[in-house]
């Protein structure tokens, strides 16, 4: 049986830890004038999903990187967040051309810059991923510290 401690500490923010959304893309596979991430999923956009489990575990500032239709996704993310436990911690920043993955994180940096102690690591997550599970990237989470990675991807087939 979980104690109150455990259970707590299981729903807490990881510590140090600061999330990047990437929410940029055209999603030119899914051959939609609509924006991918925005697609609804169970009567919500896509993008919602992964915010909402940047919100529940991160522990720091939260990076949304916005590209294609950045405007729309902006607005869709802010009347999600609101109101909602950390929304504050959201900076929404955009990716004026889409460069690819590695440029579009590189956009996340006056995020976490602004702070005197920068994230002690980092989660990056796709907006598009709406069946990504809280306990799944705490799980991921708890394999890389106790492996002591440097870099830990998740991967799922489908």
């Amino acid at each position: 049986m979980m104690s109150m401690i455990d259970q707590q500490a299981k729903d807490s923010p990881i510590s140090g830890l600061g999330v990047i959304v990437m929410a940029a893309g055209l999603g030119k596979r899914m051959k939609s004038n609509h924006v991918k991430v925005l697609h609804q999923v169970a009567g919500q956009p896509m993008v919602l999903y992964a915010v909402d489990v940047a919100l529940r575990v991160g522990d720091h500032r939260i990076a949304v990187v916005v590209g294609h239709q950045a405007e729309k996704v902006r607005q869709v993310i802010e009347a999600g967040i609101r109101g909602k436990p950390g929304a504050q911690a959201v900076s929404i920043v955009e990716q004026a051309q889409q460069l690819g993955t590695g440029h579009a994180v590189m956009q996340s940096r006056s995020v976490f810059s602004h702070d005197e102690v920068c994230p002690a690591q980092y989660l990056i997550l796709n907006g598009d991923t709406p069946l990504l599970k809280e306990s799944t990237v705490r799980e991921l989470l708890t394999v890389h510290q106790r492996e002591g990675a440097t870099v830990t991807i998740l991967t799922a087939i489908l």
